[in-house]
């Protein structure tokens, strides 16, 4: 894994090329579908390893019981599996929306006009070199920043512990 991310990080502008041959040739350009897929097809192998590694760390024992008392294998995932992986759901969705929210780079280059998303409508701000305007600037931001806050505090209590596994 460690290796993977290494190399992955030198690959970045050459992916990026042949991302935007793609889509283009796809006609898929200032499209925020494409690029939600694109996100989610960039998050799904995190994702996965995250999940999967905490899917291990549920005990076997609780599994076979529920099967012991006649649970179905829908019974099993929805009542026993899912809410012990509340923790680790929660921590995939906040990493997933704040890896989105934030992104710059390939909204930047796949988007353009009133599909632009809010960070690119922030980077418009700073845009101009001569004259910022820092009192819209950090209205945006402000405001910007709420949407990744109202997240945490709805996911803390789940979030406590996926991390603690997590990390």
């Amino acid at each position: 894994y460690v290796v993977f991310t290494q190399v992955s990080g030198g690959l970045g502008i050459a992916g990026l090329i042949a991302l935007f041959a793609i889509v283009s040739a796809l006609g898929l350009r200032n499209n925020l579908l494409a690029l939600a897929l694109i996100y989610a097809a960039g998050g799904i192998p995190y994702h996965t390893w995250l999940l999967k590694t905490y899917i291990d760390t549920i005990p076997r024992s609780a599994e076979e019981a529920a099967l012991i008392d006649g649970a179905g294998v829908a019974t099993l995932l929805f009542r026993v599996v899912f809410p012990l992986m509340a923790p680790a759901l929660a921590v995939s969705a906040i990493l997933s929306f704040i890896g989105a929210w934030g992104e710059l780079i390939l909204a930047n280059l796949f988007l353009s006009g009133e599909n632009r998303t809010l960070i690119l409508w922030i980077y418009s701000l700073m845009s101009n070199v001569y004259s910022v305007q820092w009192n819209r600037f950090a209205a945006a931001a402000l405001l910007y920043a709420i949407p990744p806050v109202v997240l945490y505090i709805i996911l803390q209590r789940f979030l406590r512990k996926g991390l603690a596994f997590v990390y």
